[in-house]
């Protein structure tokens, strides 16, 4: 009967420090990772809060290694609502150049950083799990002010201004994808974009379609793109018997 009761009370205290310990996670915020990319090339290093959320711990800074539309390693925050980043001003004083709001719904985020306007950094917030950035598959966001149609293979596609299509696609390796955009402009069909790509399943294609200047006040667009590679599982090493 001792035994019984010793292993309620200590199941008890197990269930209380559990209890404690998820509370403590929650007032720091949910648990996210991103990874960080620039529009156009960065000399700024910037850097986000990475512990101390709560006013009785002193915050940490991590800096985050930033490149012209290429990947960064995965970062991981905790974050109540939103996530800033900051600029080193002393041995230990930094300023907040930009603060973006992280949805839910999703912990797994490509943080995109357009020029700064005013001295501030703006931050395009991309949801980058594999649910809705499956390797094999394309996705096209629209940043220009018109609707864009698309083609890519034998399939078609329609991006409004503002919004994003993911397209996906199961072919073979190496098999050529017609790429295509056009837009209505001023009542005409007006071709945006001709390229071909080459299917490879193990990636992922961000593409991002924006406006550009013209010299004959021609609606002229260009894309930009960020792509992921999936990582290859290492191969497990042969087991080396002894005699």
């Amino acid at each position: 009967m001792r035994t019984v009761i010793s292993l309620i009370k200590v199941l008890s205290i197990l269930l209380v420090s559990s209890s404690m310990l998820e509370a403590q996670q929650n007032k720091q915020g949910r648990k996210i990772s991103f990874v960080c990319a620039s529009w156009i090339p960065m000399d700024d290093e910037l850097y986000y809060q990475k512990t101390g959320s709560s006013r009785s711990k002193k915050p940490t800074y991590e800096e985050v290694s930033m490149s012209e539309m290429v990947r960064s390693l995965p970062y991981e925050a905790r974050v109540e609502g939103s996530l800033g980043f900051y600029k080193r001003v002393g041995d230990e004083e930094y300023r907040k150049v930009a603060q973006v709001r992280i949805p839910t719904g999703c912990n797994r985020f490509l943080l995109l950083f357009m020029p700064k306007k005013e001295n501030n950094y703006q931050i395009k917030v991309i949801p980058d799990d594999r649910k809705r950035s499956p390797f094999g598959a394309y996705s096209f966001y629209n940043f220009s002010r018109l609707p864009v149609k698309g083609l890519l293979g034998n399939k078609r596609f329609d991006v409004d201004a503002g919004k994003h299509k993911l397209v996906q696609l199961q072919l073979k390796a190496g098999t050529p994808l017609p790429y295509a955009t056009q837009a209505e402009v001023d009542g005409k069909r007006q071709w945006l974009q001709r390229n071909t790509f080459h299917y490879n399943p193990k990636k992922h294609s961000k593409f991002f379609i924006y406006q550009v200047p013209s010299a004959n006040n021609r609606y002229k667009v260009k894309c930009k793109a960020i792509v992921e590679f999936q990582q290859d599982k290492p191969k497990a090493k042969p087991e080396v018997s002894t005699p």
